[in-house]
């Protein structure tokens, strides 16, 4: 047991933004402009929407004076299950216009790389999906669903399987 343990502690370049559901790493979008930047962009991809919308941003790594924030928002008045309608968008700085860039079914935990090195080829930004995680942008503002999920944490949900 002490093995398994000491498995689940060990280190990884994650930071997780919500534990055990205890912690909501999204707020409510309680901005009225920004809920409906977020609303028409889902209505011009034709997805309905309610009016719970919760987000999380992040910045995206740093190219010169550029870079992108990305906007990950959950309507939390459509759920599967766990899971919300997921949303991921970008902007750049300055900029009034943003771009849906991949549509999941996710949690509510989320998880970011501690590095602040533009990566392409690396996951910035993963999101709970089940046991395990999708990714939901690279460092760049790319989307990264072809990207595997930043959480490596197999021990703790073993654990939690068993009842342990």
């Amino acid at each position: 047991m002490m093995v398994l343990a000491l498995f689940a502690v060990s280190g990884t370049a994650t930071t997780t933004l919500a534990a055990d559901g205890a912690v909501d790493a999204y707020l409510p979008v309680a901005d009225a402009t920004l809920k409906s930047s977020y609303a028409k962009l889902m209505e011009q991809e034709n997805i309905s929407s309610t009016d719970k919308l919760f987000a999380h941003r992040i910045d995206g790594c740093i190219r010169g004076s550029k870079h992108k924030t990305i906007h990950a928002v959950q309507d939390r008045g459509l759920p599967r299950g766990p899971e919300y309608p997921t949303f991921v968008f970008v902007s750049e700085p300055n900029h009034d216009d943003m771009q849906l860039i991949q549509k999941a079914f996710a949690g509510r935990h989320l998880y970011f790389l501690d590095e602040t090195a533009c990566r392409p080829d690396a996951c910035l930004l993963s999101a709970e999906k089940g046991y395990s995680d999708i990714c939901l942008a690279d460092g760049s503002g790319s989307p990264g669903e072809n990207l595997p999920g930043l959480r490596q944490d197999f021990w703790s949900d073993l654990l939690k399987l068993f009842g342990l």
